[in-house]
């Protein structure tokens, strides 16, 4: 059967669940790889708001990890540069569906991370002008006195939002919290923490040192990623360990409240430690799960701006809007984290790698990206195309489960059945999130593909809370999962498939991969690390156990008098600060 006609029987066969817009954040964290393989001492300019910048732009210093080959985002306009900002307002925004809590650690879906990354402070941060640089938060000044040994120094006026003051010990208990998650506390992005962070010791009241394991260029970056929000330990502690609903950070903004299903709402924190920031009231987050409705919001100024994820707008959208309505600018941001087909290796029938090869031969990506979200992606196998660590496009084109599907691979998957003691097919339960569109249509589309070779596939649409509650508890055979990256670095994409990695959801226990994945990180030779990157790669492909729906493009929407505004260029967790953020209505 060609692509054309199989394009027909599956359009047909969605009917009416394709023709609605996407709606789907997906999780990780995202920050652009700065080259650091030497940091000197940092110091803040006295009474200002931007400490000097830890590392120069990749363009004019050498790089030991990844830069995405990405478009440059599109600006506020010079005016917002030079005009004086103005104080007071509301900025109102939408995203599709609450998130499952507030606490950040916790948190895999990047919609946790948007309402409430107001609310907390960083370590270091991107300077929200300029992503490729990190400036001070917490943290006014730091040095590493050698490759795996830093020192950061916190400023003496961070206050929590209950007038406590921010101390090293807090730090410490953050990050010990995410490489060392006491019992009950989930912490998704342990893997690729602990495989850098040795120790993290408060020194005094304001001063932190952090051991490193071993020399890596990518752990500034891994701190000033979202997901490594510096929290409260004081609060934490009296909250049986979580911090889920009524969230305390020390952030330019302060909780106020959570009206599930309808909004939530944080405002101006009056002792942030830059006095003249924030300039916003506040911000409130509307939660629209219709695409319609949502982009009507847009359209009649009822909302001021989008979510960044998949659910900000679709490409037909972004091209709708940059036609009829002028007062609105689109940017495009590349996504690190995906959602991807995942099969469970620990039981039957994916235990077989014979019957995982025949999932993945039946397993057609850019139908993927036709069908169930047109324009707003590319086939992928582990790490983004546009990655300089990417496999090439020659190699992409002959993995199964990226490559065009031809009749030889349905011919070869249901031998491969039928070896494995299936020729007479199988049923398959699949949870999807149902609260996101575009993951049910995926979906879909995997139900329709898989019967081809004699796989039922009975889809589960779960709300976000169950749903995650089964993946991360590895209580399913093939699903939907979301992989959050917290920098862009092969190490956020390789180690979440360790054997301890939390995020390694398909159970897959391979002590050579270990040795080799740990072994990359720690290659600070570029062209050395990229030849074991790139045979990591097919190694883990060649295990059959994920492959993504498709390595997702965004586009979001603001309307022009969102003054102070860049969205990033790497979607979804950068920039989420808005402590710069002001509105020009009038």
């Amino acid at each position: 059967m060609g692509r054309n006609h199989r394009r027909l029987f599956l359009a047909t066969s969605l009917g009416l669940a394709l023709l609605l817009a996407s709606c789907a954040p997906t999780a990780a964290p995202v920050t652009p790889t700065l080259p650091i393989t030497s940091v000197p001492r940092q110091e803040s300019t006295p009474n200002a708001g931007t400490p000097t910048p830890v590392a120069k732009s990749p363009s004019t210093a050498p790089s030991a990890t990844s830069s995405l080959i990405v478009a440059s985002p599109t600006a506020s306009g010079p005016a917002a540069l030079v005009q004086k900002p103005k104080i007071g307002g509301v900025l109102v925004r939408y995203q599709p569906a609450d998130p499952v809590s507030s606490d950040i650690h916790q948190e895999t879906a990047a919609n946790g991370v948007w309402p409430f990354a107001p609310i907390y402070s960083l370590l270091v941060m991107q300077d929200p002008s300029d992503e490729t640089r990190l400036v001070g938060d917490l943290a006014q000044s730091w040095e590493a006195t050698d490759p795996t040994h830093y020192v950061f120094h916190l400023r003496n006026n961070a206050k929590w939002h209950d007038g406590k003051p921010v101390t090293a010990e807090d730090v410490k208990f953050s990050f010990d919290r995410i490489v060392k998650p006491p019992a009950g506390v989930l912490s998704p992005r342990k893997g690729v923490y602990a495989s850098v962070i040795d120790s993290v010791d408060a020194i005094d009241t304001t001063t932190v040192r952090v051991q490193l394991k071993y020399p890596t260029a990518s752990f500034l970056n891994l701190v000033g990623s979202e997901w490594s929000a510096v929290l409260p330990k004081h609060v934490i502690e009296t909250r049986n360990g979580s911090m889920k609903n009524d969230p305390v950070g020390s952030g330019p903004f302060k909780f106020k409240n959570w009206a599930l299903s309808a909004r939530i709402e944080v405002v101006r924190n009056p002792s942030y430690f830059l006095p003249d920031r924030p300039y916003l009231d506040g911000i409130t987050t509307l939660i629209i799960p219709e695409p319609a409705t949502e982009i009507a919001a847009l359209r009649t100024g009822r909302v001021y701006m989008t979510a960044p994820g998949s659910r900000g707008v679709s490409a037909d959208e972004a091209d709708i809007l940059r036609r009829e309505v002028p007062g609105v600018q689109v940017g495009t941001n590349y996504s690190l984290p995906y959602f991807a087909t995942a099969l469970n290796v620990t039981q039957p029938p994916f235990s077989d790698v014979r019957v995982r090869k025949a999932f993945f031969l039946a397993y057609d990506q850019q139908e993927m990206v036709d069908l169930a979200n047109a324009k707003g992606g590319v086939p992928a196998a582990l790490l983004p195309p546009t990655s300089e660590w990417s496999l090439s496009k020659e190699e992409l084109a002959t993995i199964p489960g990226v490559k065009e599907v031809t009749d030889k691979d349905i011919a070869d998957a249901k031998r491969l059945l039928a070896e494995a003691g299936y020729s007479s097919g199988m049923t398959v339960n699949f949870p999807v999130r149902v609260r996101y569109q575009v993951h049910v249509r995926g979906g879909e589309v995997i139900r329709q593909q898989m019967q081809r070779i004699g796989i039922k596939i009975n889809l589960e649409p779960l709300d976000d809370a169950v749903f995650f509650e089964r993946v991360n508890g590895r209580n399913f055979k093939a699903s939907e999962v979301v992989f959050s990256q917290a920098i862009a670095d092969p190490d956020a994409y390789l180690t979440q498939f360790t054997s301890k990695s939390p995020t390694n959801y398909m159970g897959l226990a391979d002590k050579e991969l270990d040795v080799l994945i740990d072994q990359q990180s720690k290659t600070l030779d570029v062209g050395a690390r990229k030849r074991l990157v790139h045979d990591v790669q097919l190694k883990l492909l060649d295990q059959y156990v994920s492959r993504p729906f498709w390595s997702p493009i965004y586009y979001m929407a603001w309307w022009n008098y969102v003054k102070g505004y860049r969205p990033p260029t790497l979607c979804c967790e950068t920039n989420n600060n808005f402590r710069d953020v002001w509105l020009d209505r009038g």
